[in-house]
């Protein structure tokens, strides 16, 4: 028996590819794979033959072509499952041919063939990924909504519906929606009633703040509720103001209001002095001034060699290394420590000569 198609159906094999083709594509947008070509599947899945083998016989064309959808469903399906798996073992490929080649690079074996394959290798991994942030937005993006049993399509339609949605759900009620039609035996007195219409008062404000726990989370400010009963003020006086990518009118204005000082650079934090250019040798005075501060001459009378090789160490390992761990010290700052050391053990000053 052959199947009566409904309009626009035929079973003319010109027009059979034209159709396979338009159903793929609205089985593309059920799966949110719009962005793939629909003629690219139809090569991929040989839908004619796969139509044939299905032997669908059924007199009513709608049925029919039901049946086809469905088929066509799970063909797709397959398709898009081989699909991903090819792809992830391709980037799997390509991410350990990557790490092969970093290997190469790493012990020196490398040349231009190589590094033109790690090239090749970013590439065709960042075309992967693309394609997968690609695929995944276009899932994420709304195409269509259902209002009163019909699919919307339209961009503007589908902003309007989903608006006219919410506005319903926000909207305040206008009426109570439930009603009772006799009176409860148990109902509140007229004193409870005003007690829970009346304002709430600073007073239970504040009972309710010291009520409440001091080892519960932070807010979102980033205080929590022992804060708030500890009375704890920030002295803006003792505080400073520093603008960065502001102009010092604007940082001014913002100190003047706030009422506290304004904080320029360089300036000391933790013993370091921040902001400056420290690959230059003035930046390092700080850390020099205070080793030859504890190293005076005058504490030579009262150590021993080794009271002096102790407190060499004290100090060295103290203060300039405190220094070093933070910033890069230039080539003369380091002489110059060197050459403290030995005027200090030896006795003299930094413009005397003494043999040792």
């Amino acid at each position: 028996d052959e199947p009566k198609f409904p309009p626009g159906f035929t079973p003319d094999n010109n027009d059979q590819e034209k159709n396979v083709e338009e159903n793929i594509k609205i089985l593309l947008n059920v799966f949110n794979l719009s962005q793939i070509n629909s003629m690219t599947v139809v090569r991929t899945v040989d839908f004619h033959q796969n139509e044939k083998s299905l032997n669908i016989v059924e007199p009513n064309g709608l049925i029919w072509l039901k049946k086809k959808l469905q088929a066509l469903k799970i063909a797709i399906k397959a398709w898009s499952k081989e699909a991903n798996k090819r792809s992830n073992d391709r980037k799997i490929n390509i991410q350990q041919n990557l790490l092969e080649v970093d290997k190469l690079i790493d012990q020196e074996n490398s040349n231009d063939g190589i590094l033109i394959k790690r090239i090749t290798l970013l590439n065709d991994l960042q075309e992967l990924n693309n394609r997968n942030a690609m695929e995944i937005s276009q899932k994420a993006k709304i195409r269509w909504t259902l209002a009163n049993g019909e699919w919307i399509s339209k961009p503007h339609s589908v902003k309007n519906e989903f608006f006219t949605h919410f506005k319903k759900q926000f909207s305040p009620i206008q009426a109570p929606s439930i009603y009772f039609y006799f009176t409860f035996p148990t109902r509140l007195s007229s004193y409870q009633v005003q007690d829970l219409e009346r304002t709430v008062t600073y007073e239970e404000v504040k009972m309710a703040v010291w009520d409440c726990g001091t080892n519960k989370s932070p807010g979102p400010d980033g205080f929590s509720f022992e804060f708030y009963p500890s009375g704890l003020k920030i002295n803006l006086h003792k505080r400073k103001l520093m603008g960065i990518g502001v102009s010092s009118n604007v940082v001014a204005a913002a100190a003047s209001l706030i009422g506290c000082s304004i904080l320029t650079a360089p300036f000391n934090y933790l013993g370091v002095k921040v902001g400056s250019n420290m690959s230059r040798i003035t930046s390092c005075d700080n850390v020099i001034s205070k080793v030859s501060s504890r190293l005076s001459k005058w504490k030579l009378k009262f150590l021993s060699i080794g009271g002096r090789i102790s407190f060499l160490k004290s100090v060295l390992t103290s203060i300039s290394l405190y220094h070093m761990s933070i910033f890069k010290v230039p080539i003369g700052v380091l002489n110059h420590l060197k050459s403290i050391r030995p005027n200090f053990f030896y006795g003299v000053d930094g413009s005397d000569r003494k043999l040792a």
